[in-house]
């Protein structure tokens, strides 16, 4: 009895340019996602910065009211230092992903990072007593 091939040439072709295609939308999903990011950042309720991440360079941002400063890059955003006791705030690190947030509680100020993935403008994920 002749034994059969497992893959013909034509097979490997399909997987080859199936491969190639998904390689292609992973790209681009990388490369529109990445044009979408963006730091927040809210002071007692109100949005006082808004900076896109895709086209900033490193940059240090200072609040007019209380004293903290925030670190933008092209990578994400993060509190660079703050007056506060605990410095919770700074130790949180670089956020890189849309809906990660990190909160400086004494200084009422939060920072956010917004993206396709979290659009969060005005949506409660939970409301706790």
């Amino acid at each position: 009895m002749p034994r059969r091939k497992l893959l013909n040439k034509k097979d490997i072709w399909l997987f080859a340019g199936l491969a190639a295609f998904a390689a292609l939308l992973f790209a681009w999903h990388g490369l529109t996602a990445d044009e979408a990011r963006y730091a927040r950042v809210i002071v007692d309720g109100q949005t006082v910065l808004t900076v896109p991440l895709a086209h900033s360079g490193d940059r240090i941002y200072a609040l007019d009211g209380p004293n903290v400063f925030f670190y933008i890059s092209h990578d994400g955003a993060a509190f660079y230092s703050s007056d506060c006791p605990d410095q919770i705030c700074v130790h949180m690190g670089l956020l890189t992903m849309p809906g990660q947030t990190a909160v400086c509680m004494p200084n009422r100020a939060s920072l956010h990072i917004m993206g396709p993935a979290h659009p969060g403008d005005g949506v409660v994920d939970i409301i706790a007593n």
